[in-house]
């Protein structure tokens, strides 16, 4: 993607590299039946939305790691303190949209996208991240479990942003541990 793409650019570029994938998968040897999306941070949020826009029935679940998956919560509420958060936001809106336009942050926000035939998710959080707040993944977890979804919010305590980096920090070991048992639950189970 070109410097100053739009989110929106972003997740119909990632939307066309999944459909251009779910397209050629048999060709490829890929099973497009069987897939799971992934992504952490910023990957999270496109990981999930693009995976709840798509509505694909191949997409079998999601793997959402710290997620900034909740825009128009997170810039409605009073949790929008992260400054450097805001900053990435508003860099990433349309030119010719208001930073105060709730309708740019709802399309750009996962939940927006989820109905109740959407893949379970699962999303790894820490309660002490101070770049993407833990309540944008709280929310979405309030949101798709609504609709009963099958969803699996874990919060690590006392972990920031970057949780899984540390392969052996605890962080990296409760998000393998969860990540290996998601995988096992909606690919081979």
């Amino acid at each position: 993607m070109p410097a100053g793409a739009t989110i929106f650019e972003i997740l119909d570029d990632v939307q066309d590299a999944w459909e251009y994938v779910n397209y050629n998968g048999l060709e490829w040897g890929i099973d497009t039946s069987r897939v799971l999306f992934y992504g952490d941070s910023a990957g999270g949020h496109l990981a999930c939305t693009v995976a709840y826009r798509s509505a694909a029935p191949g997409i079998r679940g999601i793997m959402n790691i710290y997620g900034a998956t909740e825009w128009d919560y997170y810039m409605s509420s009073e949790v929008s303190d992260g400054e450097a958060l805001v900053n990435m936001i508003h860099k990433l809106l349309p030119s010719n949209g208001s930073k105060d336009d709730e309708e740019i942050y709802s399309n750009a926000s996962c939940s927006t996208y989820a109905t109740s035939d959407s893949p379970p998710i699962l999303t790894l959080h820490g309660t002490w991240d101070t770049l993407v707040p833990i309540e944008m993944s709280r929310h979405l977890h309030d949101v798709v479990d609504s609709l009963n979804v099958t969803n699996l919010l874990v919060e690590v305590s006392l972990e920031e942003h970057g949780l899984d980096f540390g392969w052996y920090s605890v962080g990296g070991q409760i998000t393998t541990y969860a990540m290996e048992r998601f995988v096992a639950s909606q690919l081979l189970g």
